[in-house]
């Protein structure tokens, strides 16, 4: 990868306003979809009509197994911010990424964000979701840019034993 194919991002402020329309729907919808399930509220139809507003609709189930997998096999807590918040955390930085080399099938790199929060096994498992979600944001126009690690640092990302898997670092 050169460095003119790496997007660059202002780390100094992290504000989901400089990221791409894609990733912000992104991590809206994985910000929304967590906090209604760490409630126990249904959502997916609501999600089904913000995504289908951007005609990414058929991208929800595969962002609800990304959750699940997320929920159910995670090792290191995710600190995700509410849907609206306009800070970026380290972790929602590294999802992107993860999300980004998905969408452009690189796999390896993928998977290596992945494994930060997910044993080996639910990190490939994870990839056929991540990739199907990449698709079809792909197939409307909107590209996840692949980010220089470098300077996406947003905010601390703590990570502590005991902490849920869905932390509650919430602003």
């Amino acid at each position: 990868m050169t460095n003119s194919l790496v997007a660059s991002y202002d780390a100094s402020t992290g504000r989901l306003a400089q990221l791409e329309s894609g990733e912000r729907l992104f991590l809206w919808g994985f910000r929304t979809m967590a906090q209604h399930r760490a409630c126990g509220c249904p959502i997916v139809g609501v999600m089904r009509q913000v995504y289908g507003q951007y005609f990414v609709d058929d991208a929800v189930a595969s962002l609800e197994m990304v959750i699940e997998a997320f929920a159910g096999t995670a090792h290191t807590a995710i600190s995700i911010h509410s849907p609206c918040c306009p800070c970026v955390s380290a972790s929602e930085a590294r999802l992107l990424r993860a999300m980004a080399a998905a969408q452009s099938a690189d796999l390896d790199a993928a998977r290596r964000q992945f494994e930060h929060w997910l044993p080996e096994l639910a990190a490939d498992w994870v990839l056929g979701a991540a990739c199907g979600v990449g698709q079809i944001f792909k197939e409307v126009g909107m590209t996840l840019p692949m980010r220089d690690p470098e300077t996406m640092g947003v905010e601390d990302d703590p990570v502590g034993l005991g902490r849920p898997v869905m932390s509650n670092a919430r602003h």
